[in-house]
Order: structure tokens, then sequence, then C-alpha cells
């Protein structure tokens, strides 16, 4: 099989690797807009050539889009345009629901397979790709029943070859889940941020944050002016806050640091909030040689 990948950074690199190493692609054709980026896909062997999105997409009889969500819609349609009857498109993006419905009356939409592996880190580019990404990780795919079944064959097939378990989900149900589970870490600093916007309102400061993962960024840095407007901004330790309140939750015993929920049926603490609170846990992983801390979605 010839793969045309577009993108080829954390996600579309590491799919890269992941047919190679499972002998699925003969040739990897990648799409690259930075040439810095393209030039160390090459390097690093998660593409045999670099070529033209029009000059791939006829040539592969699978177009892969892992490009950032808001350029897949648009580049659905142009791959769309372009494909025969036996080739697949399929885009491995994290958001559906403004995907499928731009491609929804196209006349080649059979095959379009909407794909989301519930898989992410947060870094990027060509060197942030893995091998062994996906495998035991769920993959999302959505509005199944639009697409050939071929295509969906195609698609089913890869993601059991790469040992990732295949989810079934329509577009809207996907984007809710994904809000809540995949940027799960995004949702408690936004939520943090809401909580010291309310109080700095009060005391008439406000001041801007961003949150950023990592075992060793401090939960709350020094401001820094180095952004666009050159205004202090905080960061603040996405993961050490994980760490922090995963600490809280093992007190057992009610007295300092015991975490207490309100019982009122209509507070909001439900079973899903649990669910949300608890998604992800600590593991230990080997990287380059040693052994990290991170924190990954439950199986």
């Amino acid at each position: 099989m010839k793969v045309l990948i577009a993108g080829l950074g954390l996600i579309g690199g590491s799919f890269a690797l992941a047919l190679r190493d499972h002998g699925i692609a003969e040739e990897i054709l990648g799409v690259e807009s930075s040439e810095e980026h393209a030039a160390e896909a090459l390097q690093l062997g998660l593409a045999d050539r670099i070529v033209s999105f029009e000059e791939g997409v006829p040539e592969a009889d699978l177009v892969v889009l892992a490009t950032p969500v808001d350029t897949i819609p648009l580049m659905a349609v142009k791959a769309l345009n372009r494909v025969e009857g036996h080739q697949v498109v399929m885009d491995l993006g994290s958001i559906k629901a403004e995907l499928c419905e731009v491609i929804s009356m196209h006349a080649r939409r059979g095959r379009f397979v909407a794909a989301h592996p519930m898989w992410g880190t947060e870094y990027s580019g060509p060197r942030a790709a893995q091998h062994g990404a996906f495998t035991g990780r769920n993959v999302v795919l959505c509005e199944a029943e639009r697409s050939d079944p071929d295509a969906l064959a195609t698609a089913e097939r890869i993601f059991r070859t790469l040992e990732a378990p295949a989810v079934y989900m329509d577009a809207e149900e996907h984007d809710l889940h994904a809000a809540y589970v995949s940027h799960i870490s995004h949702i408690t600093s936004f939520a943090l941020a809401l909580t010291v916007l309310e109080k700095e309102r009060e005391e008439r400061h406000i001041w801007p944050i961003k949150g950023r993962g990592g075992m060793d960024v401090p939960y709350l840095r020094n401001p820094t002016k180095n952004n666009r407007v050159g205004g202090e901004l905080f960061t603040l330790g996405v993961d050490t806050g994980k760490n922090h309140v995963l600490a809280r939750l093992k007190v057992l015993i009610k007295g300092p640091n015991y975490c207490h929920f309100p019982a009122a049926e209509d507070a909001g603490y439900d079973e899903n909030y649990f669910k949300m609170l608890t998604a992800e846990h600590k593991v230990t992983r080997w990287k380059s040689g040693r052994k990290v801390e991170r924190w990954e979605l439950k199986d």
C-alpha cells in the first residue's frame, strides 16, 4: 500500500512509524508546509519522499490528513475531489462535527473515513513522533455508516493491526467526549483560570495565564514577558497540578488536605464528574534509556 500523509508532526509522524513498524506501507509520501519539518521527516524516516498535496493524492492508495484540525475540512474536500474509486481518505483530527458536515454532500463522501486515535502528548513536530503510540489506544470512527464498506474495512484493518480498538460514534457525540477526555488537561487549566480570574476581578487585577504539561514544570512560575504583547504571563504546571490533586484524593482521614464534595444532587458532583476527575492516571515509561513519569488516559 502506498500512503500519503499530510502533516508529519506528532500524530502524522507517529502514524507513519506505526505503518512502517507493522509493514503496512510499501511507500510513504509526506506533505509538509515547513521546509525544516520536511527535512526532519526525511531524516527520521517518517517519509520516503516529500511531495505536494496535489502531486501525492493521485499516487496514493490511502490519503491521511494529520494537519491542524482547522485545515482538515478544506483538505478533505480537495482530496475527495481528486481520488478515484479505489482510494481511501482518512483524517486523524480531534474535531469531527464541522468536518463531517462540510463533506456530507460530496459525491465521493463514501471514500472518507473520519478517525481519531485517542492519544497525544504536549509535544509537536516530526521529532515528537513515537513508536507504538497507538498500541492499546482506542480509535474513534465517526459516521462509519457514511463510509463505503471497503473504505471503512481498510481503516479498521489498519487500526486492528496497530492493536488500536475501534469505537464507533456520531460526530457530535465524539466532539463532546473528546472535549471532556482528550482535552482534560486544558479543561483543568481553563477551570483553574476561571477561578483565578474571578478572584483577581474582586481585587481589580487580572493576570494572564497558560497551562503547560511536563512533570518538571512548577505549578506556578514567575511571570515572563516573552509573548506578542509583552505582558506578564504566568505559566501553570498542569501535570504538577494533577499530582497535587492526586495527593489530596489519597487522603482518607478527614482533616488537613482531605477533599470534601457536596452531597446535594443538584451540585453537579455526579458519576460523570468523578469519571472525568479520574480519567487519567500517572504511569512510568522508558524514554531514551531512562524512566519518566507522565499522565495518560486510562484504558
